[in-house]
């Protein structure tokens, strides 16, 4: 027997990447002492979160352990505070939207009564965690959403404990963050996205320079230029061969159309 029906989750998840073009994502989760110090990554977070991105199709998922933009933790708390742009980092990693949050955790023993008026310890180790999340969109810095959540387990040591917890609360953002972006898919526009052969940089900028003085363009996001192509994401309402013929009667560069699809418009550009 052999089921034919469409997959109701699977669609639901291909529909979310379409509409934001499979973004590039990178997950940020600094650890914080109860002091309110910044210590560094909380790597056990970033790898729950990233694997759930993962399993729901995003493709683009960045690692913040190589990613040198995102290794400076005091910068990260200086941007979640809102106190420094993104825009130079996200030009960089050439990534749409930042997960970043802060989590803050701690343990201690567990005693329960004794009969006797008082507690005796056990060797159980009780853990709690904490995380506050927001996703940011890069090009535009705004946030699409922001949530806090907690999270406890129980293990025989103090840091297992404290790992157990914080590992809890990531599941639990991590379903925030799902729910948080397939919220924004559903009303937000579909960008088309225009792969452009070119080695002249300077020729992608004039390009997208020239999309954004279209009347039926919103934004645009130069994610990558390397080995002679550039990916740009452009927000329009127009339909891609309509685009093109208002780019052709606007531009000054020399514009070679090599294909056109409902979300993607393929060309060479030259000055």
């Amino acid at each position: 027997d052999v089921d034919t029906s469409p997959d109701a989750k699977l669609m639901n998840n291909l529909k979310m990447l379409m509409m934001l073009n499979d973004p590039r994502i990178a997950v940020v989760i600094l650890e914080q002492d109860d002091k309110g110090n910044i210590l560094g990554h909380d790597q056990v977070a970033e790898s729950v979160i990233n694997a759930r991105l993962i399993d729901l199709g995003f493709s683009h998922v960045v690692d913040a352990g190589v990613a040198s933009s995102l290794q400076d933790a005091r910068l990260l708390n200086r941007i979640y505070q809102g106190s420094s742009a993104l825009g130079s980092i996200g030009r960089s990693l050439g990534a749409d939207y930042l997960v970043l949050g802060i989590s803050t955790a701690q343990s201690q023993g567990i005693s329960l009564p004794n009969g006797k008026g008082g507690y005796e310890p056990t060797l159980l180790k009780n853990g709690k965690a904490s995380m506050t999340v927001k996703i940011l969109k890069f090009d535009t810095g705004e946030i699409i959403g922001t949530f806090t959540n907690s999270a406890k387990a129980v293990d025989n040591s103090l840091e297992s404990a404290k790992q157990k917890a914080i590992g809890n609360a990531a599941k639990d953002a991590a379903a925030q963050i799902e729910d948080k972006f397939r919220h924004f898919s559903a009303n937000a526009n579909q960008a088309l996205q225009l792969e452009v052969r070119t080695m002249d940089y300077q020729a992608v900028q004039q390009l997208a320079d020239d999309l954004r003085a279209l009347g039926v363009v919103q934004n645009v996001y130069i994610r990558e230029h390397q080995n002679g192509k550039a990916i740009l994401s452009v927000d329009t309402i127009v339909k891609p061969e309509v685009l093109v013929k208002s780019l052709q009667g606007k531009t000054s560069l020399g514009i070679f159309v090599a294909g056109i699809s409902n979300n993607t418009i393929k060309m060479s550009v030259s000055r």
